[in-house]
């Protein structure tokens, strides 16, 4: 498989995460659906935020990961 960088914007649509809350795991998903099925999805990795500086209502933050690509994934997604 070849290896790809994958990045995105997290927005926190809700309340400031808690103080006393540890930190966070985006899970990143390759899907060949438009509606997400995880039976059908191939799991690329996650990433582990930290709560150092917490994450504000309406706060933002970009996040990458580094993954390789299981062969055969060709096309759109």
């Amino acid at each position: 498989g070849e290896e790809t960088t994958v990045t995105w914007t997290v927005t926190n649509h809700g309340a400031a995460v808690w103080a006393g809350t540890d930190g966070w795991t985006d899970t990143v998903f390759l899907s060949p659906d438009p509606v997400f099925d995880v039976r059908r999805a191939t799991l690329l990795g996650s990433v582990f935020h930290s709560n150092v500086g917490g994450l504000a209502s309406g706060g933002t933050y970009n996040a990458s990961l580094r993954a390789k690509l299981p062969p055969g994934t060709d096309g759109p997604y």
